[in-house]
This record gives C-alpha cells, sequence and structure tokens, in this order.
C-alpha cells in the first residue's frame, strides 16, 4: 500500500526532530482539516501518533 512509506518517513522526521530532547517529555501538536471518522485519520495519522508514542517510549505525545 502507498501509505506505508509515508508513514516511515512521517514517523522517521518526527523522531530526528525529538533527538535532542530523548529525555524530556515532548508534545507535538497536529492539526489538519480532516474529520475524526475520515480513513486518513483513521488509519494513517493515529497509527502514527501511536508509533510515535510507542518507539519513543512515551517520550513524545502526539496531539491533535
Amino acid at each position: 500500500m502507498f501509505l506505508q512509506p509515508t508513514r516511515a518517513l512521517m514517523l522517521a522526521g518526527a523522531l530526528l526532530a525529538c533527538a535532542g530532547a530523548a529525555s524530556a517529555q515532548t508534545k507535538l501538536l497536529l492539526s489538519h482539516i480532516f474529520p475524526a471518522q475520515h480513513p486518513l485519520v483513521t488509519q494513517v495519522i493515529t497509527p502514527w501518533a501511536a508509533d510515535v508514542e510507542r518507539v519513543t517510549q512515551g517520550r513524545v505525545k502526539v496531539e491533535f
């Protein structure tokens, strides 16, 4: 599926942006124009946000 590389790039970008603040709690504020039930939100953005929190062991939290 074409979304997987995009998701991986978004995750890599978030991790690189937070590399300097690895020991601090960081919040990424994310806004988008899609309604909460839109497939892009439910299938890409929300899982990506969960992956960011999991990979950073809770040090980075994405808020919508």
